[in-house]
């Protein structure tokens, strides 16, 4: 086990967090050989309060597959889901072969292999696979059981388990392509105009905006949260931010080349950027530029949310503070091993926020309302409706519009709670704060994200909480006066 350093640096952006915090996002570091994983808190990397009780299969890649799950391919081709809370690896399919790429996607993703045509969609509880006459551009698997496919000048979507696809436009984009908002929504570079990026709907499948360049686009990425694009150029060189939503763009930083791969911080803090040589940490508010040392890995760099990085140099893996030097010895770790940042804790605590001296509702794994404090039922759960009125008493004056909403907090102290959601809503997230009272008679304030028309919007929503923003939220529908 390797020493603590002495100062992990304060992490920024996690306190007000319900039901789960940054420490319920952990590194999970795999020995491809069949050794034993192990599990590294972000608070402090160079600890390893958890290694797993057997070795896992010999493998050749490994890759995240939702909260709590990681996908193996071995060099047979085997295709399995490995789950660390259980210690389980479970056989899910095979590929034909080793020059297969991972495309990844919100709770899943898909090996693709774009020389035969051949896609193999992944999900933690299932995969299923689909092939085209010819090659591949591109594909991915979305939500909801879609897979998108571009085996040239068209964009195609295919059910799972459909023999034809169910939609097919003629759209002038090349690959690879990036997947956003849940799956819902896809970025291309415009094969007419290098310079230009075309950002499509799923359903249906259509254009719902371009944004053209100050140059020709050379990577893509998204921000954890997808509402932001990051873009490299070439001629001239540099990294630029577009708007999801209004399709607008600023030049972020100008670069010496132009930038091949764009990696986000595990929390969105900062960008890391790739030219074919050199890794360069910038900083997504003023642009300001950071030289780290080491190697571009399909796992490797890790952007952290103290302002540190985790890279691969000479001497193994090493850790960058927030000034790119290096700091202490190289972190013990099998030579080879594969890091997966993961939504997982082995620990039977997570640390909870407080507001105030009011703690946070909630407890591991798990946000909880308040004692005393009505309860809705979960979202999925036997009994749970289309009406918002069915889960709130019909007609009540609540405060806040009609709809469907994703609930992220519950406190006594207002000033907690709308701290979280002034944050919430700067991302970019629609937020109320709405007052309750227990059956004591106490009030509590209630952080909620929405409205939204269907409940399936409001669990998307959810879901992207967890995912981009470690925010465990239940969801929920009000329907006021009127």
């Amino acid at each position: 086990m390797d020493e603590p350093s002495e100062s992990d640096g304060e992490l920024h952006g996690t306190e007000l967090v319900v039901g789960s915090t940054i420490d319920e996002v952990g590194i999970l570091v795999l020995d491809p050989d069949g050794g034993e994983a192990t599990w590294r808190p972000l608070r402090n990397v160079r600890d390893t309060p958890w290694e797993s009780a057997e070795g896992l299969p010999a493998f050749e890649e490994a890759h995240a597959l939702g909260p709590g799950y990681v996908v193996l391919r071995a060099s047979s081709g085997d295709i399995s889901r490995y789950e660390p809370g259980t210690g389980t690896v479970t056989r899910l399919d095979r590929v034909d072969s080793e020059t297969v790429t991972w495309v990844e996607s919100d709770q899943g993703g898909a090996f693709v292999d774009p020389n035969s045509g051949r896609i193999l969609a992944v999900f933690p509880d299932r995969a299923w696979r689909y092939e085209v006459a010819g090659e591949l551009e591109w594909a991915g698997a979305v939500h909801d059981g879609v897979a998108v496919l571009v085996p040239g000048p068209e964009l195609w979507l295919v059910p799972q388990g459909a023999e034809e696809p169910s939609a097919r436009v003629s759209v002038p984009i090349r690959g690879p392509g990036l997947i956003t908002a849940w799956g819902r929504r896809l970025a291309f570079v415009d094969s007419e105009d290098d310079r230009s990026l075309r950002v499509l709907t799923i359903d249906p499948p259509e254009t719902a905006g371009e944004v053209r360049l100050g140059g020709r686009i050379s990577a893509l990425s998204a921000s954890p949260s997808s509402h932001q694009l990051y873009v490299g150029l070439a001629d001239p060189p540099g990294i630029a931010v577009v708007n999801r939503f209004s399709f607008t763009s600023r030049l972020l930083t100008s670069t010496d080349r132009a930038p091949v791969e764009l990696r986000p911080s595990l929390f969105g803090e900062f960008l890391l950027a790739f030219d074919g040589d050199g890794i360069t940490k910038v900083d997504l508010n003023t642009g300001a530029k950071v030289p780290i040392a080491g190697s571009w890995e399909a796992d490797l760099p890790i952007g952290l949310p103290d302002g540190r990085v985790l890279s691969k140099s000479g001497a193994g893996v090493v850790l960058a503070g927030a000034d790119g030097q290096i700091e202490g010895e190289p972190l013990v770790a099998p030579d080879g091993a594969v890091w997966v940042p993961l939504r997982w804790t082995p620990l039977e605590r997570v640390t909870a926020a407080e507001i105030s001296d009011q703690p946070i509702a909630g407890a591991p794994g798990r946000a909880a309302p308040p004692a005393g404090e009505r309860t809705e039922p979960v979202a999925g759960a036997a009994g749970a409706t289309e009406s918002p009125g069915e889960q709130e008493a019909a007609g009540a004056d609540l405060g806040v519009p009609s709809g469907f909403y994703a609930i992220v907090g519950s406190a006594r102290q207002r000033d907690g709670i709308e701290a979280l959601v002034a944050d919430l809503q700067t991302a970019g997230y629609p937020v109320q704060v709405q007052v309750t009272n227990d059956e004591a008679g106490e009030t509590w304030y209630r952080g909620l994200v929405g409205p939204f028309a269907t409940r399936a919007e409001a669990e998307a929503a959810s879901r992207q909480l967890q995912r981009e923003r470690q925010l465990q939220s239940w969801v929920m529908g009000l329907e006021a006066n009127g």
